[in-house]
């Protein structure tokens, strides 16, 4: 055996186990990564932050809340036709000053209309009852409601030349007509994303589907940007879930590609 010293073998063995195993980096501690999802994507298109969010359809809040906990800055008008559905968020919401609730629903003219109470609530509808089992129920509990459009809320409440950051619609098959209400905001460009709840196939009679909102947004150059909380059927198809849209300026903005 060569006479190798015992430091200069020790030294060669350490640099052997390194090669085959290297030590451990430290872990990085200061960029901190959201979670995919809708909160995540919209932190990522609000740099600079969301400040006005409009929630249609708000149900039980549970959107306004997500954008508190992305942007608590942001002041958000919740809109809820349904009496008990509107207690509800009054309640969750107490005493809390970024959010303001209204009590009525939005569509394509101001005025009143029907809406339809379903089993479960978050089907209430103002377009025809929700489909069950392949049938549409009849015989189902109505109750009146005030409507108003969305240009129509936007000035009332923002003032002249309102603008949003955020526009969510979930009105169980009329959304496109809320849309329709504030079609001089998007026109103009006014609304930065719309977050609208989309069907693949028939849940409400005559509802325009997924294709038919696109259509309308792209006249005004609104782009598709993801789809969230997507629903299948046993078969696997398509049911419906969540779009959403990016108007011209914060595609921009934002840097998404074209």
């Amino acid at each position: 055996m060569l006479n190798v010293p015992v430091a200069l073998r020790r030294s060669a063995v350490k640099r052997l186990v390194h090669a085959v195993w290297p030590p451990a980096q430290p872990r990085a501690t200061s960029a901190i990564v959201d979670p995919p999802g809708l909160a995540s994507d919209l932190r990522r298109l609000f740099p600079d932050g969301a400040t006005t969010v409009f929630d249609v359809g708000a149900y039980k809040g549970e959107f306004a809340a997500l954008i508190h906990g992305a942007f608590p800055a942001a002041r958000v008008w919740c809109f809820e036709p349904f009496p008990a559905s509107y207690q509800g968020i009054v309640t969750r919401f107490a005493d809390q000053s970024w959010v303001q609730v209204e009590n009525y629903a939005l569509s394509g003219q101001n005025g009143t209309a029907e809406l339809m109470i379903g089993a479960d609530l978050s089907t209430n509808s103002m377009v025809s009852p929700v489909v069950n089992a392949g049938t549409f129920a009849t015989d189902v509990p109505r109750i009146p409601v005030h409507v108003r459009t969305l240009s129509h809320c936007a000035s009332e409440l923002l003032g002249e030349e309102p603008s949003l950051s955020i526009l969510k619609v979930d009105t169980e098959g009329n959304d496109l007509r809320v849309l329709e209400g504030g079609e001089d905001l998007l026109r103009a460009g006014r609304i930065d994303a719309v977050h609208v709840e989309v069907m693949f196939i028939e849940h409400f009679k005559g509802a325009p589907g997924f294709l038919e909102i696109g259509e309308y947004l792209q006249r005004f150059k609104y782009r598709l940007y993801s789809l969230y909380d997507l629903k299948r059927n046993p078969q696997g198809q398509l049911r419906y879930g969540n779009a959403l849209f990016i108007s011209p300026t914060r595609q921009a903005f934002a840097g998404i590609a074209r």
